[in-house]
């Protein structure tokens, strides 16, 4: 019902230890960072209520997700929630609770899962794939609010628009929480394009640093740029290099994500790292993305720049925001890593018919909610 609070709660794919009643309308949350392992909350109240909330620092620096339980209410959350201008409000900082991308748990029509994941990126757009938010959708259903009391169970993730048109079938992914302190999510087989060198057009000034350019899907597009052995990726300029590749449509219809891989030497003999830096569509660059992960996988594996592991050995990702371990079990990749909660709390969500009529008169977004995010550095709105 429309002016009621609806379960939320935000989660990471990195460790944290804060867990706080939090209450927050969708126009005016304001979050500042606090000392390591402080938290405060306290409930919000009127039309324009601000509410104050001090995390970890940590917080900060890793992916963040919005978890949203659709379940309990009998799938009748508004359509305003999933409406491209409410997400940015709430997706920015400054406006809201700020947050990469919005998960939907919603009850499965179907035999074939448990449950549905919609997945919304921080600036209103849908998206078809996210291995990190679907093991932070795990912990949600199993930890916060027990929807269920298995540890291994499939979950739907619905397609993303196609602008041509064309029909595309969800994807069934099997999520694994049975080891205690991780999640893993069995994302499936990935469909490899070995050489995109003719079709992505990489800017000039990048392409002495590219080797290759392979395409990855995993429900979600991705065009991996293979880099020299030991590259560092940290003076390279993804945001700009990524988005002039990712919303290019010359491979991907509605664009790509974009990744920046290097294979590293281990911390033992004969073992391997993969250094990724990932430019999301719909969310800039971000510093943890777990589709991202397995693509370079693939990628490495396929072209050869990393020696095939054995079937179920896991290879560390490591990105700006952590390490990921990805591996191939019978053809089908595996991500794993840790999830923990940060709050859980309300949204409040405005009467639909009040929300579009202020959206009329103001002719749509307003301009600081259209650049609510932003490319120059991760998140940073």
């Amino acid at each position: 019902r429309q002016g009621t609070a609806w379960p939320v709660a935000w989660s990471l794919s990195s460790e944290l230890a804060v867990l706080k009643q939090f209450q927050a309308l969708g126009h005016g949350c304001r979050s500042r960072p606090g000392h390591i392992g402080a938290a405060s909350a306290r409930p919000c109240s009127g039309p324009n209520a601000r509410a104050d909330a001090q995390l970890c620092q940590d917080a900060w620096q890793r992916k963040r997700f919005v978890l949203l339980d659709n379940v309990s209410t009998r799938d009748r959350l508004p359509e305003i929630v999933t409406h491209p201008d409410f997400v940015r409000r709430l997706a920015c900082r400054r406006t809201g609770v700020g947050f990469d991308q919005l998960m939907i748990c919603s009850s499965c029509p179907s035999d074939a899962a448990l449950f549905v994941m919609d997945i919304v990126n921080g600036d209103g757009s849908k998206a078809s794939m996210c291995g990190n938010g679907a093991r932070c959708f795990a912990t949600f259903v199993l930890d916060v609010v027990g929807l269920t009391t298995a540890r291994r169970f499939n979950v739907m993730i619905p397609a993303a628009p196609d602008p041509t048109g064309a029909t595309r079938a969800p994807r069934i992914v099997v999520l694994d929480a049975m080891t205690p302190g991780s999640v893993s999510v069995e994302i499936g087989q990935p469909t490899v394009e070995l050489d995109l060198a003719g079709i992505i057009a990489v800017p000039v000034t990048f392409v002495e640093h590219v080797v290759h350019v392979v395409g990855v899907q995993l429900g979600n597009p991705h065009c991996v740029l293979v880099l020299p052995p030991n590259t560092d990726l940290g003076s390279l300029d993804v945001p700009a290099v990524g988005r002039a590749i990712g919303t290019s449509t010359a491979w991907s219809p509605d664009g790509c994500n974009v990744g920046f891989v290097s294979v590293a030497d281990g911390k033992t003999a004969g073992t391997h790292v993969l250094n990724l830096r990932v430019w999301e569509r719909g969310c800039g660059e971000t510093l943890s993305c777990g589709s991202g992960s397995c693509a370079a996988y693939a990628a490495c594996v396929g072209r050869d720049a990393l020696p095939t592991p054995s079937d179920g050995v896991a290879i560390d990702v490591v990105m700006p925001g952590g390490a990921l371990s990805v591996s191939m079990v019978a053809g089908s990749l595996h991500l794993r890593g840790p999830t923990e909660l940060v709050f859980v709390g309300q949204l409040s969500v405005p009467d639909e018919a009040a929300y579009r009529g202020q959206l009329a008169k103001a002719g749509g977004a307003s301009d600081t909610v259209k650049s609510s995010v932003s490319d120059e550095t991760p998140r940073q709105c």
